[in-house]
């Protein structure tokens, strides 16, 4: 007799379907596993820029191997952190300047 992929597939998910604890432990995983991919989407959107959500979509609809578009956003932080410190530098820089004049 010849044991078809078929019959394999049958065999298993009637087993597992008999077996609650490990249909439970599966389920369990399987959460976690969403859990985790949550996670890693909002990583990569930290990275890429892109909504978190986005990335989630992109990836439900063409897979795994589905890459975020490739802009770069860098973060609103850096700007505003380069204008203080030049700010601070004129500032010093004038106040340097006033007290050799005086």
């Amino acid at each position: 007799m010849k044991v078809t992929k078929s019959d394999i597939k049958r065999i298993l998910i009637e087993e597992i379907e008999r077996d609650e604890e490990l249909l439970s432990a599966i389920k369990s995983l399987i959460r976690k596993i969403e859990g985790l991919d949550i996670s890693v989407d909002y990583l990569a959107a930290s990275i890429t820029g892109e909504d978190p959500m986005s990335l989630g979509s992109i990836q439900r609809s063409l897979g795994r191997g589905a890459r975020p578009p490739t802009r770069r956003v860098e973060p609103s932080y850096k700007q505003e952190l380069e204008e203080a410190i030049r700010e601070e530098i004129e500032a010093m820089l004038n106040e340097k300047e006033a007290r050799s004049d005086g």
